[in-house]
């Protein structure tokens, strides 16, 4: 196998694409340092599936990608191929000749090929274990690699000694194997969990299945005995109904009697009543005037006191006033003259501080002049050291450049005169290349419009697809949102007309009665509804409403007072319970209210009910005293503010009565169950539904022509892309005839360059490099005289600004003294001006308050005389109103013994009524509790069993016979209730897992298997390596100790392991040249070092030689006796190994049978240069 050509494009400094044929056994690649011709070891390095950016001798791996000069643009891809001769099959593939190549985009994607195939890495890598070859093998040397077997640990040597071993396939093998082995305990562990899993489940599940089991023969005897049982207690129940029921009769009669008798009595007392009534409220009338006479008699007399005392003190008060007025004037005299001292002590101060401020001003500005000045002698003195270093640089390159010409300068005299004949024929070529190149490119440049037109409508269209399938998104989202509404909507109406149907939330009274109106049309048109059905609210005010009218919501509307007493006698005739009834006509005096307004009130209650004008009445009378607001903390500043005259409810529902009682606390905000409007919301939900159910159509159209035009643009699309798919093949193809028509014409120009100028140049080159070195060398000579000349101006000017330094910091202290003495002048200033301020506001505040004194003294004194006149009157109504209260209390006395002899007869009366009526009402309890009885025993068997009445009468006759008694039923029940519940699923789900359980332990068994053999194979391939490793290390050792006596011309040298574990052991380097002792690799010389690792990789070729080998600059640190020896002792290999040196050393390119120069024309580009030898010529 032999390594033909490397093609290289865009990789590093090679912009350009470049191929390298290898047509010798040694070929030399040489440039000067920076040209860049290592980049084709890394090139080759980096193909072979290199994975770390820093062995690349890059920060990342998009480094190795051509970044660009000030001529040239940067490439967007790099792409390096290398093709092998395989004739003799060392390559596993059947082809004869094999090309690897990698690309790497700026995007990060990377793609491998083997013969044009993309492939992945891990088959580049495989494609060459065991040859030497790849990233860990020995096939390309460079510094970096010496230095590794030099100064790295002994571990990390054991890589280069399998490759050359022969082993790393088969640590290759023994990984694969690890791997497979992990996944499979990975999964064994899986299953296992899964079992354990399935095992508890199995163990619940198995008694779960027995528990149903028992329990499904439990519901059966549990049923049995239920209606068994139930058809007795029935019998039971209708006996005792029969009793109660003519006990009820009796009772009736004899109330009926007591009754009538109480009627007359009634009668009675009413007039005597309401004459006695009458006198009590004169005499408390007269008597509640009396006092409140009094009261405002002493209240006046109260007044008058206070007004006399009040005129005292303000005779006092004014007397002190006019002391300290006079005070205040003489002290804003004193206050004047003082601030005017002020003042002049200030503006001699100011003068002062201006003088000071001109000399700062005067220093600050010199010292800003020389500060400038300091910095761009500065700035000018780096310039300078700048450029000298540039220069240094340039002659150290140009010194390096001129060394290397002077190797070629012979071959390429050579050429010239060979060649000179082939220009003419070269001409002619090229100008038909040209023409079809030029035809080419204008095909090229009408496809590559045409693409770029076809990508323009792709674009086009992919936002149009884009927006489609987001408005589709959309629309589905809103579709699935609506049918949810709808569906909560539906859910809403069923429970509202069940609701509305059922009267759910109102008391068992009301349900009662409108079951009842639903047998009797006539009761039910008496009946307007309930007040909740009859009114709606908004939801704000829901929860406040609820609350004031709460029992009253389930009060019975009606037209007039006989309907609600013809509806009171059904409601008797049928035993259903007590009920509130409002009539219409009845309930006509609307509680007028005050007009108040107050920003906390949001609403009378009364304003925020909508109902019928025949109902509004009513919600006056129970509302129109009741006020909303917001919180607990305004209603109880609402109701301290108007005298509790309100009755006010919170939004939560808290109250404050009128008579001063608070209730409230938790009630939840749902008003799902809340019985007021009803029927509104209802209307309400069926309208939204209408309204939703519109939307929905609306989106369920859109979204189909959406779906329409989507599947439109997506089939163009399809064929925009296909159609550009034909035109890229197209340029392909055109751009791999251009590339082929340049690399043509480049050639020709190329030689015919070479030919016609080869000469010129190295003459003028090696002239006018010798000119530009002696001219930068005196260039760097005066730079020095500047820098000295510089350095001297910046001292000067350094002990200029600190002279000036000091002189601004005692300018400066000499200003803060100034300002300081005038802020504290300027302070005492202004609290003398406050305490003017201050003066003159008190003396106009005491002017102010004796004018208001005098005139409040003239209002008393006439208040006074008016109160003396009033105290007259009111001792003269107080006489009329004595003689009053006295007379009626006398009428009163008589009136009350009459009174108290016709009540103790109703009283008696009273208390038989209210006996018998207590034994009607047991009576009529236990018949009803009986009812129910008969009612909770069949609607319990019929909601248990989920039967129909008929059914379940059915059963019960089927199990009459039966013979179970109730401590029987409640023993099966305690028997059920232990059993707990059960799942009737359970049984078959425990079939289930058990078949599982069952599958996935055979599984199992499998995987066990699996590992088994897994854990066989590494064996044997670990037992393997270390048979091949130890016989391969032993022979390379061997060699190594030879080589090494021949390349230092004695001495002694060796590898030794360092563990017992052979397959991970570390491998130490042991050398002793000659007149030195045995020491380890660390403590040698630099060149003893390099010349070492040069016999070891000797040792290595000779027992596994790798088919080609990169050497990049492995002689670099040899000397010129070492040197000779490498070169002589190279050549033993080359028969089996075919070599490319990149070097600089004169001995190693004189062996070469072909030279690759690597120059850099244009800076950051690398260009290469060919020339071949033969045997005579060399």
């Amino acid at each position: 196998m032999r390594l033909k050509s490397i093609e290289i494009n865009g990789f590093k400094s090679f912009a350009d694409k470049i191929k390298l044929d290898f047509e010798t056994n040694i070929t030399a690649i040489i440039g000067p340092n920076g040209s860049g011709k290592s980049n084709v070891a890394d090139a080759v390095r980096w193909v072979l599936g290199e994975q770390s950016a820093k062995t690349l001798r890059g920060s990342k791996m998009e480094d190795v990608i051509f970044s660009g000069t000030d001529n040239k643009i940067k490439k967007n891809y790099s792409t390096v191929s290398i093709t092998f001769d395989n004739s003799d099959n060392v390559i596993p593939i059947d082809f004869k000749e094999v090309t690897i190549s990698r690309k790497l985009y700026r995007t990060g994607e990377s793609d491998y090929f083997i013969n044009k195939s993309n492939v992945r890495l891990k088959e580049v890598r495989e494609l060459f274990l065991d040859t030497g070859i790849g990233r860990e093998g020995y096939s390309i040397i460079g510094q970096g690699r010496i230095e590794e077997i030099i100064n790295g640990k002994s571990e990390d040597r054991r890589a280069i000694f399998e490759e050359a071993s022969g082993i790393s396939k088969i640590k290759y093998q023994k990984n694969e194997s690890q791997k497979k082995l992990f996944k499979a305990k990975d999964n064994l562990t899986r299953l296992r969990d899964i079992i354990i899993q399935n095992e508890n489940r199995y163990g619940f599940l198995k008694g779960q299945s027995t528990k149903a089991k028992k329990g499904i023969a439990l519901l059966e005897n549990i049923e049995k005995a239920e209606f068994s049982i139930s058809y007795k207690d029935y019998n039971n129940l209708n006996s005792n109904f029969n009793k109660y029921s003519e006990n009820l009769e009796i009772n009736k009669e004899e109330l009926f009697d007591i009754n009538k008798e109480f009627e007359n009595v009634k009668l009675k007392i009413s007039p005597l009543k309401e004459e006695l009534n009458n006198i009590i409220n004169v005499i408390e009338k007269d008597s509640a005037e009396l006092d409140r006479i009094n009261n405002k008699k002493n209240d006046i007399t109260n007044k008058k006191n206070v007004l006399i005392e009040r005129n005292k003190f303000i005779r006092l008060n004014n007397e002190q006033s006019l002391k300290l007025k006079q005070e205040y004037i003489d002290n804003l005299e004193k206050i004047n003259l003082e601030i005017s001292e002020q003042e002049k002590k200030i503006f001699e101060k100011n003068s002062i501080l201006k003088n000071y401020i001109d000399d700062k001003n005067k220093v600050k500005n010199e010292l800003s002049k020389s500060k400038e000045l300091l910095s761009s002698k500065v700035q000018i003195l780096d310039k300078f050291f700048l450029e000298k270093e540039e220069i240094e640089n340039k002659i150290s390159d140009l010194e390096t450049e001129k060394r290397a010409n002077e190797i070629i300068t012979d071959s390429i005299k050579k050429k010239i005169e060979e060649n000179t004949e082939e220009v003419t024929k070269l001409n002619i070529e090229k100008e038909n290349i040209e023409k079809k190149l030029s035809e080419n490119n204008s095909l090229l440049e009408s496809n590559n419009q045409k693409v770029q037109n076809i990508n323009l409508t792709i674009f086009e269209k992919r936002q149009l697809i884009s927006e489609l399938e987001k408005e589709l998104i959309s629309l589905n989202n809103q579709v699935s949102n609506i049918n949810n509404e709808i569906n909560y909507k539906n859910k809403e109406i069923i429970m509202l007309k069940n609701y509305i149907r059922n009267y759910e939330g109102y008391g068992k009274s009301v349900q009662d009665l409108f079951k009842l109106c639903d047998r009797e049309t006539e009761l039910k048109s008496m009946i307007c509804g309930t007040l909740g059905e009859l009114i709606s609210v908004e939801e704000k005010y829901k929860k406040a409403i609820d609350t004031v009218l709460s029992s009253n919501l389930q009060g019975i509307v009606v037209h007039n007072d006989l309907e609600a007493k013809k509806i009171i006698e059904k409601i008797k005739a049928n035993k259903i319970g007590r009920l509130n009834f409002f009539p219409i006509s009845k309930i006509l005096l609307k509680k007028e209210r005050s007009n108040i307004i107050d920003s906390d009130i949001l609403s009378f209650a009364n304003d925020v009910i909508t109902c019928d004008n025949d109902y509004k009445n009513i919600v006056d009378y129970f509302l129109a005293n009741t006020v909303i607001c917001e919180n607990m903390d305004i209603a109880i500043k609402l109701s301290n503010k108007f005298k509790n005259k309100f009755r006010i409810v919170t939004l939560d529902g808290d109250v404050i009565n009128s008579w001063g009682s608070i209730s409230g606390g938790y009630k939840s905000s749902k008003n799902s169950f809340s019985i007021i409007g009803r029927k509104q919301q209802l209307v309400k939900a069926l309208l939204d539904i209408e309204n939703l159910e519109t939307s929905l159509k609306n989106n369920i159209n859109r979204i189909s022509e959406v779906k329409t035009d989507l599947q439109s643009n997506k089939e163009n699309l399809d064929n925009l892309k296909s159609e550009k798919e034909d035109v890229k093949l197209k340029i392909d193809s055109l751009q791999k005839l251009i590339y082929l028509n340049e690399f043509d014409v480049r050639k020709i120009s190329e030689k015919i360059d070479e030919i016609d100028n080869y000469k010129e140049n190295h003459q003028g080159f090696t002239s006018d490099k010798e000119k530009e070195l002696i001219l930068y060398k005196e260039k760097s000579i005066l730079i020095d005289d500047e820098i000295n000349k510089y350095n001297l101006e910046i001292n000067e000017l350094k002990n200029l600004i600190l002279e000036l330094e000091k002189n601004e910091i005692i300018v400066i202290n000499n200003l803060d003294s100034i300002e300081r003495d005038i802020n504290i002048l300027d302070n005492s200033k202004n609290i003398l001006l406050e305490n003017k301020n201050s003066n003159e506001s008190k003396l106009k505040l005491k002017e102010s308050e004796l004018i208001e004194s005098e005139l409040q003294l003239k209002n008393n004194l006439a208040e006074i005389e008016l109160i003396e006149q009033l105290i007259i009157e009111i001792k003269l109504k107080t006489d009329e109103l004595t003689n009053s209260i006295s007379k009626n209390a006398d009428l009163r006395k008589k009136l009350i013994l009459d009174n108290e002899e016709i009540s103790k007869r109703y009283s008696e009366l009273s208390e038989k009524s209210l006996t018998l009526e207590k034994e009607i009402e047991k009576n009529e309890l236990r018949i009803s509790n009986l009812k129910e009885q008969f009612s909770n025993l069949i609607i319990r068997l019929c909601d248990e069993y989920s039967l129909t009445l008929e059914d379940c009468e059915r059963k019960m006759e089927l199990y009459k016979n039966e013979h179970f008694t109730k401590e029987e039923l409640k023993r099966l029940k305690e028997n059920l209730r232990e059993l707990g519940s059960f799942s009737y699923d359970s049984i078959e789900e425990f079939e289930k897992v058990k078949n599982e359980l069952e599958f996935q332990k055979n599984q199992e068994i499998d995987l066990q298997n699996s590992i088994e053999d897994i854990n066989k194979i590494i064996l044997k391939l670990e037992n393997t390596m270390k048979k091949t490793f130890i016989n391969e290390f032993k022979t390379i050792n061997e060699n190594f100790s030879n080589i090494f006596k021949i390349l230092f011309n004695g001495g002694e040298a060796r590898l030794e392991l360092d563990s017992e574990d052979i397959l991970n052991c570390g491998i130490d380097i042991i050398a002793k040249p000659v007149g030195k002792k045995m020491q380890t690799l660390s403590l040698m010389s630099g060149g003893e070092k390099s010349l070492t690792a040069v016999a070891l990789l000797f040792a290595i070729f000779e027992t596994k030689p790798s088919p080609f080998c990169i050497l990049d600059e492995v002689d670099a640190a040899l000397d010129d006796s070492n040197i000779l020896r490498y070169v002589e002792y190279l050549k033993n290999y080359l028969t089996e190994t075919q070599f490319i040196m990149i070097t600089h050393r004169k001995p190693t390119m004189e062996m070469a049978d072909m030279i690759y120069g690597v120059t850099m024309e244009q800076k950051g580009v690398s260009k290469i240069v060919s020339m071949t030898f033969n045997k005579e010529k060399k």
